[in-house]
């Protein structure tokens, strides 16, 4: 039990990187949003994980549009006399600016996540810094990027504290799999926190340069917009409802599908929405467009669709080890093969029907795609949450009667030093 926890809480230490709160939340306010994303990650963590590769490629994309805007900037600093640079560039402003700097990933990170915030000349929050809006007030000269240091300094985890968890992780996966291969049946609960270790280590990867928690964002004046750009600052809604524009089906269909970002209007919230990875994509009508050219950007919400549908198969397969495992009844035993078959079987069907969308799209059908996936996409998630709660109820009802082999441990023989 102690070695499956520690795991489980390292899994989700590692997984979970929130977006930047809006500021003027309190503590409880944060604290609910945090339990709300280490919820879903300990239910989904396949979803957690098609959030962090839609953010990866996301950040991609925009950290090669803060390289192009900053050297425009750039021009400015060599080519242009003092007294005509920009605010940014000017002597009394040059501590906030360094040569050398360069963005990278991590800046990128740091916008999409909403990590510069509007506050209007009284001091008050007014919302996030836009990807468009940074792009052109840095193409201006009226913003620079902090440096990649001070970004840094905002995350409240440390590179000891990850250490750590990636050590608490490492050793309850290690002697597991070693348990595998040797034969050694694990219990229930082991086998399900093994599953989700392996995701969360998956899914820390496309976050690797992405700060981590962030509590509080870098305050960026309105004087850093263009005069005909602060009268749009002033109308920006303090509440905002997706439900205003889209029904509850659409809802719920983009969220399964990983494109509910386009269910938000980023121009006028108060802050970047808990899920955000800034993808403008929307599944709504067609699931892939098989008109982009080889050299556009590839639509991070489809490769974070395929990746999850992949890693709930993964999930599923791990499951599928305790086919012929002595839990305490038949009946248990039965009830863990149907959640692991639902669980496979549902991402497989809506593989599958991904494919079949490519047929009507070759024809010109489309809108067929999109009623093709709402037809299948809700049900198979219906079935993937009954697996998931079939697998749930067997390794709680499991517990109370352990097989004498859960107890022996791996000798790691199959490590070749």
């Amino acid at each position: 039990m102690v070695p499956a926890l520690t795991g489980l809480f390292s899994a989700l230490y590692l997984t979970v990187h929130q977006n930047v709160p809006q500021p003027d939340q309190n503590f409880v306010q944060q604290t609910l949003t945090a339990a709300q994303i280490i919820l879903v990650t300990l239910v989904f963590p396949e979803w957690t994980l098609s959030w962090a590769v839609r953010s990866y490629f996301v950040a991609k994309r925009v950290r090669d549009q803060l390289v192009v805007a900053n050297n425009e900037a750039m021009l400015w600093w060599y080519h242009f006399p003092t007294y005509s640079r920009p605010f940014a560039f000017q002597h009394h402003n040059r501590h906030n600016f360094r040569q050398d700097q360069k963005c990278n990933l991590t800046h990128a990170y740091f916008v999409v996540m909403g990590g510069l915030h509007v506050y209007n000349e009284r001091g008050r929050p007014v919302g996030p810094v836009t990807v468009p809006d940074a792009l052109e007030n840095i193409r201006a000269g009226r913003l620079v990027l902090p440096p990649l240091d001070a970004i840094q300094g905002l995350s409240q985890s440390s590179t000891l504290s990850t250490l750590f968890a990636l050590l608490g992780l490492l050793s309850f996966v290690i002697p597991s799999l070693a348990r595998i291969h040797e034969g050694i049946p694990l219990a229930g609960l082991e086998l399900m926190v093994l599953a989700h270790t392996i995701i969360a280590t998956v899914t820390f990867l496309p976050w690797w340069k992405k700060p981590m928690n962030v509590g509080s964002p870098i305050r960026v004046s309105e004087e850093a917009y263009a005069p005909r750009d602060r009268f749009r600052l002033q109308l920006r809604r303090r509440t905002t409802s997706i439900f205003a524009e889209h029904s509850l089906a659409e809802v719920v269909y983009c969220y399964i599908i990983g494109t509910h970002d386009t269910l938000y209007d980023i121009q006028h919230a108060p802050s970047v929405p808990t899920f955000w990875s800034g993808e403008t994509d929307s599944a709504l009508e067609v699931p892939v467009n098989l008109d982009q050219s080889p050299t556009a950007p590839r639509s991070a919400y489809y490769l974070g669709s395929i990746c999850a549908l992949i890693a709930t198969i993964v999930y599923g397969v791990i499951h599928c080890v305790g086919w012929h495992y002595d839990l305490p009844s038949r009946i248990e035993l039965y009830l863990w093969r149907i959640g692991a078959l639902l669980v496979v079987s549902a991402p497989t069907t809506i593989i599958i029907a991904f494919i079949a969308c490519i047929f009507p799209l070759r024809y010109g059908y489309t809108r067929a795609p999109g009623i093709i996936m709402q037809i299948v996409v809700v049900p198979c998630a219906v079935v993937y949450v009954v697996g998931r709660l079939l697998l749930f109820a067997v390794v709680c009802s499991s517990l109370r009667k352990l097989a004498p082999r859960v107890f022996l441990q791996g000798s790691f023989t199959f490590i070749p030093f």
